[in-house]
């Protein structure tokens, strides 16, 4: 574990292997029950997070960040974590929720489909017309 302002914080992190997503566990020890700490992802997308007082983790996900940024923030004060997360925003320039993971768009996978069977189309159009067609012969008059 971790020293926090003299409270000792677990963290582990995991990797799910089919899918390669990552987790972040934190949780506090036992013995320090009384302190109450705060915890927000590497984003801080939603409202600070209290660690349990019984020892329980809370468990967040690790995403992409460009530009890279810390996977756990934790602090004493709710408001340093509120305040961490406009300053994430306007110095980094992350937009909260284009971070999230959006699959393309199936007009975008359509349209590009359409452009590969054309192109194709047309290729084979062109090597039938050169070997499968008979030579035209010209005759004078």
């Amino acid at each position: 574990g971790l020293e926090y302002e003299e409270v000792l914080v677990d963290i582990s992190l995991s990797i799910n292997t089919p899918d390669h997503r990552g987790t972040v566990s934190v949780s506090k020890s036992a013995e320090f029950k009384d302190t109450i700490l705060y915890t927000c992802d590497q984003i801080c997308s939603g409202e600070p997070r209290t660690l349990p007082m019984n020892g329980d983790p809370l468990i967040y996900p690790i995403r992409p960040t460009n530009p890279s940024t810390p996977i756990l923030y934790v602090a004493k004060d709710p408001q340093q974590l509120i305040d961490l997360r406009y300053l994430i925003v306007e110095l980094h320039g992350l937009d909260l929720h284009t971070l999230e993971e959006h699959p393309i768009s199936a007009l975008f996978i359509i349209l590009i489909s359409l452009v590969i069977i054309l192109f194709h189309v047309l290729l084979f159009h062109m090597i039938y017309k050169e070997y499968c067609t008979q030579p035209i012969t010209r005759t004078a008059l």
